[in-house]
């Protein structure tokens, strides 16, 4: 995610203030562990879905957390799409298999979190055959961990360009980007600024209430939107004890705020689902077909 974006302010539901009363953030990774997160008090999801569904998506994973985010997704009754290093994967096998258990996708986000362009990275921009790598390597990756080939891509950091996307699209596999760059694009896709370092309370904020960015309100979630959230990040989350630890925090934050996520679903009628609506692009890159 390029944008940078400041939560907006404003109370919360009753209902969602009542979760987060449960869920609310602790003190750092040192105190909290990915176990803790799992025993904190749920509200399922438990309503008609008639306002529409939303797709809970995940990056940068298999880790560290993804055990105990599992736990807490099927405690929530929640199902997800999960978008995988290839470089992962063979040490997380048991973790893809626990996925595809659960019902939920897991899908291509290149072999080793590369960026495309180089503009969040400021590093030269990968070549046609490097992206071709970057993408092939982590479909040959998924499918050794016995999952089904992926028919969806989340170019890392969200840097991409149109004529990279048509060759991804070339391969097989659209994308489903990780913001939008238009407020008003449909679907919406939610970025739940997870990896700034906000609280629970402030990650609630951002998923149901919405974000700011350069003056512009990008609103939070409806029926039908596309959420992004990390269950782990390039490179972190392997020793919390150690350097990666803010980021490994932050994916605690992360887990601690589903309750109240779930709360706002459930108080506004919205359901779940895996299906990836179409037109992902977030108004970024053009929405070509995909090769099949």
């Amino acid at each position: 995610m390029k944008l940078s974006r400041i939560v907006t302010a404003g109370a919360v539901p009753a209902a969602v203030a009542a979760s987060l009363a449960l869920s609310a953030c602790g003190t750092g990774v040192t105190a909290v562990t990915a176990a803790a997160v799992a025993k904190e008090p749920l509200q399922a999801l438990d309503n008609s879905g008639s306002a529409g569904s939303v797709t809970f998506t995940f990056d940068d994973g298999p880790g560290l957390f993804d055990q105990a985010l599992l736990t807490e997704l099927g405690k929530l009754h929640l199902r997800a799409v999960f978008f995988v290093f290839g470089d992962k994967v063979a040490a997380n096998r048991k973790i893809i298999q626990q996925e595809l258990a659960a019902g939920d996708l897991v899908e291509n986000h290149t072999w080793d979190h590369k960026s495309f362009t180089g503009f969040s990275t400021h590093s030269k921009p990968l070549t046609y055959p490097e992206i071709t790598s970057e993408l092939t390597r982590a479909q040959q990756a998924i499918i050794a961990a016995g999952a089904p080939a992926p028919t969806l891509y989340r170019p890392p950091y969200g840097d991409v360009n149109g004529y990279e996307n048509d060759l991804a699209a070339s391969m097989g596999l659209r994308i489903v980007m990780p913001y939008e760059s238009n407020p008003h694009h449909t679907p919406r896709i939610v970025d739940s600024m997870d990896w700034t370092g906000l609280s629970a309370a402030q990650i609630v904020t951002a998923v149901t209430r919405g974000a700011v960015s350069q003056g512009v309100h990008f609103p939070g979630m409806d029926g039908g939107s596309i959420l992004a959230f990390h269950d782990s990040a390039p490179g972190s989350c392997v020793n919390p004890a150690k350097s990666d630890a803010a980021l490994c925090a932050d994916v605690i934050q992360m887990m601690k705020a589903l309750p109240g996520i779930v709360a706002y679903m459930n108080v506004h009628q919205f359901g779940v689902t895996v299906n990836v609506p179409s037109n992902a692009t977030g108004n970024v890159v053009p929405n070509v077909p995909v090769k099949r």
